[in-house]
């Protein structure tokens, strides 16, 4: 299960919705599956650890470094 696990998660490495997919995860308080990265029990410890965030969309998105533009 743990090596599941593991390569479901790699999966995510690269995917540029990886931030989006997280926070809509963590808004919408989704319990089963792997969102972003971030395993099920992840998630939950990561919402114990900061219970008064509101929108974690707005957190992830202003935490991230800017997305080179395409020109």
């Amino acid at each position: 299960m743990a090596d599941r696990l593991c390569r479901t998660k790699a999966l995510c490495i690269g995917c540029p919705v990886r931030t989006e997919c997280l926070a809509h995860a963590l808004d919408h308080r989704i319990e089963h599956g792997v969102w972003g990265g971030m395993t099920e029990r992840e998630r939950r410890a990561l919402l114990r650890r900061r219970p008064t965030v509101t929108s974690w969309r707005r957190l992830l998105e202003t935490a991230r470094p800017a997305r080179p533009t395409a020109r």
